[in-house]
């Protein structure tokens, strides 16, 4: 009884100890625990055969207690299931890193403890949402740690259900003991009172062990449900990675497939720029060659003009030229020509050598400078092709970023649409909305992660597209700058141009100049020792024709005695052979014998050799005869093909004269017109010159009247004054006027002499200072008379000077008639002369418009003629393949051969027949081009 009664007394110990420890714990968190309360029906009491009962259950009911002892145990100890499990995800720049915080656990106040399952409240909580889980790595570790948070909850709850059932076994065992106390009769009312504790304590147990086994269920079926979540998920990344890495691929081909065609787009531009380049030379050159062709033309015309004009001249020219030989041959001179100075000579050829010289610097000069300007043309070509490849790039770039905008917002709406159906799909218990909220919160932190990224996207576009603005703008202004520099570069060119063209022209001019005038001395010179050196040629071919038709006369008179005496022997052969016939006939007739027949027939034989023989005489003869007229005949070939050669080079030499002539004539014109154009210069100068002088001299005319008029006023005011004055002073002055006279006599003596009249007015002044002090009764009158005088000389000198003036000015008015005579008859001469310069001006424009409309007219032909030669050529199928190198080729020929002809002195008179025959052809510098 003891034992028991102890083992008693420890068991309400230990329960004593489970429920302050489960209070105190409770307290400190702030969360009422369960409190052992009786749960009979009979006030918390149980009757001993319901203990028994109880006891006496099967194997498998004690099992079900052993197993939720340790849930209980653990309950104890750990202070149960918290009610508020708190997760804070929070994401840094090294990683991730999940926080859990748990809350204190909250249990009902109430004894039922089915509360205690309604008490649990499991809310998710987000620090932010600043990025979302896009990567398989950042996911994996998040499905880990919350794998590894819900197996700690488990291990827990394991462990609390392992402590409870330690606690249910110790109590079943002391419960036990009881039983068998009870049941072997030493039952007292305080080991009822404790049994009735114990029955308590075991119905708490045995709440709380359910309450776990079924929290445990749920959280075992609530991993299931995240594991397959997880699951899912892992599914849904993978095809999206997958999908991703499709897409990333496709974007990878499109780019280079993009690359590739805007290579093949900037090959096929680069390839076009430089067919339109060549086209564009090639159709410089034949405009060139067209205009070199029209312009050789021209000049054939002009060539063939003067040459009808030139047969009279030729005419008089051998009338000269066989005077010059009958004059030659009494002299005795007949290949001499004129001797030359060497020391002249040698500066001709040292100055022609120069101008060449300075022709050749001239042409590199202007080969350097359009290379220059074609290596600029092309370079500006390629920046223009380069900067506009940049722009469609950028331009592209652009569109395709604003398409990259409009898709990732499309997303963002049809995510958040998502996000709006999933809100409103959200369970209504309590575990459903913990997943959900964590799988929404997680789907939310993904979409505002989302939104972020295409925000900072975006924006990055969007500074990608200010870039891209701001470099267009700054490639703008480079192409601006580009084109300004090539105006000015253009305007230099083209001054350069200009000056170099004016150098060429008064290079041209000098060397123009300098070989007008040492080739008109040396072909004057050349044209006398040709003609001197052609006329003895020709009397030489006379001589040897005289020489060839008297041996053919005398050929043929030997040809005609030999034919003569072969029909001569013909003639007697036959006569022989008749009179053999005849002897024949006759010896027949008379029956001659066999020996008189063989000697007829060795005369027969010798006859006929003896006509055999002459016969091949004959035509050796003949033979010999024919031999000596084709010699002659080619002698007389040779002699005429000399002939035409000797005619051909006069008719060059003749040509070149026109030539020589036309240019001496042009530049004979030409410095009329130059004259001309002086003189006019000149008449304008003088015409301003006069002008001017008509206007300075008009101004002083008017300045002189004006001054004549005031002098006449002033005269006329002078007169009158001093004729009242006179009158007034007249009556005055006659008593004293012998001795005033006497007085003034030898002061107006002195001013007389000096001629100062000044003078004169002080000493009159003086003496009638004098007079009035001496004599101031009688001084009136010599005063009044005095100035009288004075002011009659001074208005006699005015009035001589006056007098001097105007005739002055009336010769001055003469000469400026006849100047104005002048001049007009030079505005007359002047108006004379700008009308026939706009007449000559007007004729030169009708010839320019009427070449520039014979040139677009042969500029029609020779295109009809093209393409017709192309659909010809097309029909035919002997157009070739195009074949650069050889083009480059064929270029660099042709470019070769421009140069040779514009290098080499072309001559426009090497003609073969007449222009207007119309039945050959005419060869202008035949190793280039051929005119119809």
């Amino acid at each position: 009884m003891d034992t028991k009664a102890e083992k008693i007394a420890q068991a309400r110990r230990k329960l004593r100890e489970f429920q302050s420890k489960h209070q105190r714990e409770r307290e400190g968190k702030s969360s009422p625990s369960p409190t052992a309360s009786i749960a009979t029906d009979t006030n918390g009491r149980r009757s001993a055969n319901s203990l028994h009962s109880r006891i006496g259950s099967t194997h498998d009911e004690k099992s079900s207690f052993e197993r939720v002892r340790t849930v209980s145990q653990s309950s104890r100890s750990s202070t149960a299931t918290p009610a508020n499990t708190v997760l804070t995800i929070e994401d840094y720049e090294d990683g991730l890193h999940f926080n859990r915080k748990m809350s204190d656990v909250q249990q009902a106040a109430s004894l039922d403890p089915q509360n205690e399952t309604n008490t649990t409240d499991y809310v998710v909580e987000q620090s932010g949402f600043e990025r979302f889980f896009t990567t398989k790595k950042g996911y994996d570790q998040t499905t880990e740690t919350f794998n590894e948070l819900l197996l700690i909850e488990k291990n827990r709850l394991a462990s609390q259900l392992a402590e409870l059932q330690g606690h249910y076994s110790e109590i079943y065992a002391a419960y036990s003991k009881l039983s068998e106390s009870v049941q072997s009769g030493g039952m007292n009312d305080a080991a009822c009172i404790q049994l009735s504790h114990l029955q308590t304590a075991m119905s708490v147990l045995v709440k709380e062990r359910t309450s776990l086994q079924h929290r445990l269920r749920e959280m075992a079926l609530t991993n299931e449900q995240c594991n397959q979540q997880i699951h899912s998920i892992q599914l849904e990344l993978n095809e999206k990675s997958t999908r991703l890495l499709k897409v990333e691929t496709e974007l990878n081909s499109s780019k280079r497939e993009i690359e590739s065609l805007n290579a093949l787009v900037q090959r096929e531009a680069e390839e076009l720029d430089k067919n339109r380049r060549e086209a564009a030379s090639w159709q410089a050159k034949v405009l060139h060659i067209q205009q070199d062709s029209n312009d050789a033309q021209e000049r054939l015309k002009l060539c063939m003009r003067e040459s009808e004009a030139a047969q009279a001249e030729l005419q008089e020219a051998r009338k000269l030229l066989h005077m010059k030989e009958i004059y030659l041959r009494q002299q005795g001179v007949y290949h001499s020509g004129p001797a030359f100075s060497e020391g002249e000579n040698e500066r001709l050829q040292e100055e022609v050598s120069r101008l060449q010289m300075e022709k050749e610097e001239l042409k590199q000069e202007a080969n350097a400078a359009r290379e220059h300007y074609e290596s600029y043309g092309s370079q500006l070509s390629q920046n223009i092709v380069q900067i506009s490849a940049k722009l469609e790039e950028v331009s592209n770039d652009k569109l395709l970023l604003q398409s990259r905008i409009h898709s990732l917002e499309d997303e963002l709406e049809v995510i958040k649409a998502e996000e709006r159906k999933r809100e409103g799909r959200r369970g209504s218990t309590e575990k459903e909305n913990l997943f959900e909220t964590i799988k929404l919160r997680k789907e939310l932190n993904e979409v505002v992660e989302k939104m972020a990224e295409a925000e900072r996207h975006g924006a990055e576009m969007r500074s990608l597209l200010v870039e891209k603005d701001s470099y267009i703008s700054r490639i703008n202004e480079e192409l601006q700058d580009m084109k300004s520099e090539l105006s000015t570069k253009m305007s230099m060119l083209a001054k350069a141009e200009e000056s170099l063209v004016r150098a060429r022209r008064e290079a041209e001019e000098r060397i123009q100049f300098s070989e007008d005038v040492r080739s008109l001395s040396e072909q004057l010179q050349n044209e006398k020792a040709t003609v001197s050196r052609a006329v003895a040629q020709n009397r030489e071919l006379k001589d040897q024709l005289i020489e060839l038709q008297d041996k053919l006369i005398a050929l043929s008179q030997e040809s005609m005695e030999r034919e003569s005496g072969r029909l001569t022997a013909l003639h007697t052969i036959e006569q022989l052979q008749t009179e053999l016939e005849r002897l024949r006939w006759h010896q027949m007739e008379n029956g001659v014998e066999v020996a008189d027949d063989c000697n007829n027939s060795h005369t027969d034989e010798n006859e006929r050799r003896g006509n055999e023989e002459l016969s091949i005489a004959s035509t050796t003869s003949i033979d010999q005869r024919d031999e000596a007229v084709v010699q002659a005949e080619e002698a007389r070939i040779h002699a005429e093909r000399e002939l035409t050669h000797i005619t051909m080079q006069l008719k060059q030499i003749r040509a070149d004269h026109r030539r020589v002539t036309q240019e001496n004539e042009e530049l004979r014109r030409i410095m009329e017109q130059n004259a001309e154009d002086e003189n006019q210069n000149s008449i304008h100068v003088e015409l301003g010159q006069a002008v001017e002088r008509i206007n300075t001299l008009s101004l002083e005319n008017e300045r002189l009247r004006e001054r004549i008029q005031e002098l006449e006023e002033c005269a006329v005011k002078a007169n009158a004054s001093e004729v009242d004055r006179i009158g007034s002073s007249a009556e005055a002055a006659s008593v004293h006027e012998q001795h005033q006279i006497r007085n003034i006599q030898p002061h107006v003596e002195t001013v007389e002499m000096n001629g100062n009249v000044v003078s004169a007015d002080n000493s009159v002044v003086g003496a009638r200072s004098s007079l009035h002090s001496h004599m101031p009764g009688i001084a009136e009158k010599p005063l009044a008379w005095t100035e009288l005088e004075a002011h009659f000389a001074r208005v006699m000198s005015q009035n001589a000077d006056l007098i001097e003036q105007n005739e002055r000015l009336e010769h001055v008015i003469v000469q400026l008639q006849s100047e104005n005579d002048t001049i007009g008859e030079y505005v007359t001469i002047y108006q004379h002369q700008r009308g026939l310069i706009r007449e000559r001006m007007r004729q030169k424009e009708e010839a320019v418009a009427r070449l520039s409309h014979e040139k677009e007219q042969m500029q029609q032909k020779l295109s009809e003629l093209q393409e017709t030669l192309m659909k010809l050529l097309t029909k035919k199928g002997v157009l070739r393949t195009y074949d650069q190198d050889k083009v480059k080729r064929k270029k660099k020929d042709v470019s070769g051969l421009i140069a040779k002809r514009a290098n080499k002195l072309r001559s426009f008179s090497h003609s073969t027949v007449d222009e207007f025959s119309g039945d050959e052809e005419t060869v202008i510098d035949g190793a280039h081009q051929i005119l119809p």
